[in-house]
């Protein structure tokens, strides 16, 4: 649940109602990451992540749908 001030920014959605009128509930994010350590200096990880969006994020920008967003990350150590 994320939730924010009546009158917050909410700067990773660059959403915000000064009026205070929009309500506080952003809304709901679920993620999930699976880690595959395929060698010493290698790892992959696969995520996922869904939003559903709240009053606030329905208010201000008039998303009314959920969202999904998958990735795929490398990371290389190399020591």
């Amino acid at each position: 649940y994320l939730f924010v001030s009546y009158t917050d920014l909410w700067n990773r959605g660059n959403l915000q109602d000064k009026s205070g009128n929009s309500g506080d509930f952003i809304g709901r994010d679920l993620d999930l990451r699976f880690l595959h350590e395929t060698t010493k200096n290698l790892s992959i990880i696969l995520g996922y992540a869904h939003f559903i969006p709240g009053n606030f994020t329905k208010n201000v920008s008039g998303r009314t749908e959920k969202s999904d967003f998958i990735y795929l990350e490398l990371t290389v150590s190399l020591f």
